[in-house]
């Protein structure tokens, strides 16, 4: 079955076939990287700084599990991973 998301930076809300799913911050922060790309990707040095924020770039590690919860979360397939260049919403 396909994934249907939607994220609502206003709120900030993400829905999976209309359902409201709980993000962490930092997950938000991910997703809306993902979408604001409208299809290119992110690469892990990109999603790296986000989860690091001030306190510099997060490990190879942290990049995998906020990408795994993503995953889990909105759903197994909404993420795709483009090898050699990084991570995106699919479409």
């Amino acid at each position: 079955m396909e994934q249907t998301l939607m994220l609502d930076a206003e709120r900030p809300l993400a829905l999976v076939h209309g359902r409201p799913v709980g993000l962490t911050p930092l997950e938000w922060r991910v997703a809306r990287r993902l979408a604001d790309e409208d299809g290119r990707a992110v690469t892990r040095a990109e999603i790296a700084r986000l989860i690091g924020g001030e306190a510099g770039d997060a490990s190879d590690n942290a990049v995998a599990v906020h990408l795994y919860n993503l995953r889990r979360k909105l759903g197994r397939d909404v993420i795709e991973t483009i090898r050699g260049r990084g991570f995106r919403l699919k479409r």
